[in-house]
Formats: structure tokens, sequence, C-alpha cells
């Protein structure tokens, strides 16, 4: 999903998704097959991107641009940032 500095939708390509990552039965996370309706299906909303667009302007509003920003919906839905940090093997690429 590719949006725009004011969080207009410029383009929506979902991937195939064959294994998700949920909450497991104690601590910790377990490994799930994708039901077959949902392997091509958006898996967030547009409430879902207004929340992350917020988060990464945030990010980069204290460290900066081109960050490697991780981040995870809880049962409810809501958006939690796990991680941020700079991307450091941008100045590998050529220009």
């Amino acid at each position: 999903i590719t949006l725009d500095a004011a969080r207009r939708v410029l383009e929506k390509v979902p991937g195939d998704k064959d294994v998700k990552i949920w909450y497991g039965e104690a601590d910790g996370t377990v490994e799930r097959a994708v039901e077959p309706a949902l392997r091509h299906a958006l898996c967030v909303s547009d409430a879902h991107l207004a929340a992350l667009h917020d988060l990464s302007t945030r990010c980069c509003g204290i460290w900066g641009p081109a960050l490697d920003i991780e981040w995870a919906l809880d049962a409810a839905g809501a958006v939690h940032l796990l991680q941020c940090r700079p991307i450091t093997t941008l100045s590998n690429l050529p220009s």
C-alpha cells in the first residue's frame, strides 16, 4: 500500500500470504496457515493506514527519514510500535 504525504492511498497491491503469526496459547506467538479466501486479501484497514501514517510521521520527526519501522496490531486492532531504527545500508546503494 502506497500513501502520499496527505494520507491519500495511491496504490493497494495485496501480497500472497500463506502463513500468519498469531498469539500463542501461552506467552509468545505461533505460525498458522492463512485461510485460502484471505491469502490475497489486504491485511490492514484504512483506519490502520491512518494510524501507521501517524506513527511513521512521529518516528521521522524524532529519528529522521529512512527508517526501518516494525509494528504490530493487537487483538483489538490497535497499532503498536515494536522498534524503529535508521536504515544504515542505504549508503551502499548505487545512486
